[in-house]
């Protein structure tokens, strides 16, 4: 019995500490009561892979959404550093999209730069805030099923990796432009890269309980809509779609308020189109978008 309860531990991904504590304990009991009724091996491991799990997936969104809000302050004093080297008014303080602008004249690597600042925050944001609406769905349980933790580590892995991208593009674009990173001290940088590898151990650790058979079934509807009643509930691609169109509108009243319409309306097309597509694209990888899939 004990010897297939580890076996059973390790095969869910128990640390050999938290493995000897269990056996020990099990030991004890079943020395004092040899007839227990204890269950089976696999599903005691699976209970406690699950426990241990949740315990580390909390933790783990914890410390990603912190070194998300520090990669966005790093990215905000970033725009704010661009302002002096773009041209109308930007120089006046109005923030809008151009001033990547002035990276499309520093050649292929200045409009990759350009695009990546403006693909990766999104994607960092959209994939962190859904990782935390996932984690606060489970937030009356006092465990988090397999299945739920593995759809929070996969957001919140995409989140980091974004994150880490954005804050690599900024510098690499600052160095493009005037030969040094916009408005970034030595500090901000580096702290923020700091925790984004602090976040990524924790959720390293997090990853390494395994829920073999799980089916992983959940969609952006689950999400978003938990506090709506069933029956007024919108399916996963009509509500993806009003969102790609209100990202769209919040793009258009922006270059409505820097007095640009045309070029406002112009990329509230792109946004829309960019949301819809990410939905499309990464919605299954997520859990946003219906699927049904075996974790191994």
């Amino acid at each position: 019995m004990i010897d297939e309860l580890d076996t059973a531990l390790r095969a869910r991904g128990v640390g050999w500490r938290a493995r000897s504590r269990i056996c020990a304990e099990f030991q004890d009991h079943l020395m004092s009561d040899p007839h227990a009724q204890l269950g089976s091996p696999e599903e005691l491991a699976a209970e406690f892979a699950e426990v241990l799990g949740t315990s580390h997936v909390r933790t783990a969104v914890i410390g990603g959404w912190a070194a998300l809000v520090c990669a966005a302050l790093t990215y905000a004093a970033f725009v704010i550093g661009m302002i002096p080297h773009s041209p109308g008014k930007l120089q006046q303080g109005v923030l809008a999209s151009k001033p990547f602008l002035v990276l499309g004249k520093s050649g292929l690597a200045g409009m990759a730069a350009s695009v990546l600042l403006v693909l990766l925050p999104q994607i960092a944001f959209a994939s962190g805030l859904l990782s935390i609406l996932h984690a606060i769905r489970s937030r009356t349980r006092s465990t988090i099923s397999g299945r739920d933790q593995v759809i929070i580590r996969r957001r919140m892995a995409i989140a980091l990796a974004a994150a880490a991208g954005s804050i690599g593009s900024c510098i690499a674009a600052g160095i493009l432009v005037a030969g040094r990173p916009f408005g970034l001290s030595a500090v901000l940088p580096a702290v923020t890269i700091l925790m984004i590898l602090g976040a990524s151990l924790l959720l390293f650790r997090a990853a390494r309980y395994r829920y073999p058979g799980e089916t992983l079934h959940s969609t952006l509807v689950d999400d978003v809509c938990w506090i709506v009643p069933t029956r007024l509930r919108p399916n996963g691609t009509t509500l993806s779609g009003l969102v790609a169109v209100w990202a769209g509108v919040i793009v258009s009243l922006g270059g409505a308020v820097a007095g640009d319409p045309y070029d406002g309306a112009l990329r509230s097309v792109v946004e829309a189109a960019c949301c819809y597509s990410g939905y499309m694209l990464l919605g299954r990888y997520l859990g946003i978008r219906s699927s049904t899939e075996e974790v191994s």
